[in-house]
């Protein structure tokens, strides 16, 4: 077993704690799976069909209620689909 006593690791200094926990967080950041990427097509097809049935495709002449109707389409669909199966995967209890 090595000795860690006395050693010096590699140094890194940050202007705040708040900089150090954001290098932290990008430090287990990975890259997106392929059904990520799947599910967030879905969102993106739904904000579509959204947009279609207003009959404008401009984001920027959308009211802010229109907006946030669009980003609900987006993420509803992201989240429904990161969902899908995961009922199947529950175990009836067996008593």
């Amino acid at each position: 077993m090595p000795h860690l006593a006395k050693q010096v690791g590699s140094e890194k200094r940050f202007c705040s704690r708040d900089h150090q926990i954001l290098h932290e967080r990008k430090q287990l950041m990975t890259d997106w799976t392929k059904a990520e990427e799947e599910h967030i097509w879905e969102g993106i097809k739904a904000g579509g069909a959204y947009l279609d049935s207003l009959g404008k495709t401009d984001l920027g002449v959308l009211s802010k209620d229109e907006l946030v109707q669009f980003g609900k389409c987006l993420l509803g669909r992201v989240v429904d689909c990161r969902f899908d199966g995961v009922n199947t995967l529950d175990d009836e209890i067996p008593f």
